[in-house]
C-alpha cells in the first residue's frame, strides 16, 4: 500500500524532499490543498506532476475529508523556533 502525503502551501525544500523519495524509488501520493487565495496549490501540482509524482489536488475545503486518509502532512516553514515551533506564511 502506498503511502499518502498531504501538502499545503509551496516549499522548495519539500518539493526536493518528495522528488528525492520519488528517485528513491519510494510508493506515495501527495495530496495538495489548492491553497486559496493565491491559488498556489494548481502551480505545486502541476510541478510535481510534470516530475512524475502521484498527484491529487484537492479544494482547502476537502482537507477536513481526506485529513484521514494521510499517513503524514510535510509543511514547509520559513523558520523553526527554539522549542520546535515552525513559522509559515500562515503565521
Amino acid at each position: 500500500m502506498a503511502n499518502k502525503s498531504g501538502r499545503v502551501g509551496s516549499s522548495r525544500t519539500v518539493l526536493e524532499f518528495l522528488f528525492a523519495a520519488k528517485e528513491k524509488e519510494r510508493s506515495f501520493r501527495v495530496f495538495v490543498a489548492e491553497g486559496a487565495p493565491r491559488y498556489q496549490g494548481h502551480l505545486l501540482a502541476k510541478e510535481l506532476i510534470a516530475r512524475g509524482l502521484q498527484t491529487t489536488l484537492i479544494s482547502d475545503s476537502a482537507v477536513f475529508a481526506m485529513i484521514s486518509r494521510v499517513n503524514m502532512v510535510i509543511v514547509g516553514a520559513h523558520a523553526v523556533m527554539a522549542n520546535g515551533a515552525p513559522v509559515g506564511y500562515l503565521g
